[in-house]
């Protein structure tokens, strides 16, 4: 577990002494996909980490539609607000691939927090970047037409990914791996059938470039990609 727990950022700064007293708090579920690990009204509990796999935030609106607020990876954590807050739990946690999640309970990670003020800090710093893209999601979803949310959803995984691909001409695109079209017509409250056309014409136009080999991976144009999505303001 010390190996995975190093490459979460919120533990990255630890001393692998640190690291295997974090091991020893938490314990692992392997948990299949499609599968519930929190629903919101839970009462807070526990801690989440993503040692492997993928998890998708979301909520249901009143017509009963989900929305997906967010798509967590390995070496991401969830669960922290309700647990700092002593609150519910204010959204909805699905498993979206096979996934390893280590549980950490209130007690010992508000001790945990005390003994190493430098994860709380840490833990802050990825809170409220969390925030601020849910905020830009939400006013996508209020201001902009279907092509213009899809294309800011892109650009806003370009900017978080750590994989670039150099063209000959050494400028760097980003290399994304996109979620199937039903996840991301639920991330932007439309139909799989709008996110196929919409991302058929970015392959038409080349600002989406499949991957050989990798399904679901494509090379992102993104200055062309932002042009586009200009024009929908």
């Amino acid at each position: 577990m010390i190996e995975h727990l190093r490459k979460v950022p919120l533990f990255s700064g630890l001393s692998d002494e640190n690291l295997l007293s974090i091991a020893n708090l938490g314990h692992i579920d392997a948990v299949p996909p499609n599968t519930m690990v929190l629903q919101e009204g839970d009462p807070g509990r526990s801690l989440f980490v993503v040692l492997e796999g993928e998890v998708k935030i979301c909520y249901y609106a009143p017509d009963g539609r989900e929305v997906i607020l967010s798509m967590l990876e390995e070496g991401q954590f969830f669960g922290e607000m309700a647990l700092l807050a002593c609150q519910s739990r204010s959204a909805t946690v699905i498993t979206t691939k096979t996934s390893r999640l280590a549980q950490i309970r209130c007690q010992d990670f508000k001790e945990l927090l005390r003994q190493h003020p430098d994860i709380a800090v840490s833990m802050l710093s990825e809170v409220t970047e969390r925030l601020r893209r849910t905020s830009l999601l939400l006013e996508r979803l209020s201001t902009m037409n279907v092509p213009g949310r899809l294309y800011m959803l892109i650009l806003d995984q370009c900017l978080h990914t750590n994989t670039l691909l150099h063209s000959q001409t050494s400028e760097a695109f980003p290399v994304i791996e996109l979620p199937i079209h039903q996840v991301l017509a639920d991330q932007i409250a439309t139909s799989r059938e709008t996110v196929s056309r919409a991302l058929s014409g970015l392959k038409k136009n080349g600002i989406l470039e499949p991957i050989a080999g990798k399904n679901n991976f494509f090379k992102v144009d993104v200055r062309a990609l932002e042009t586009l999505t200009q024009t929908m303001t």
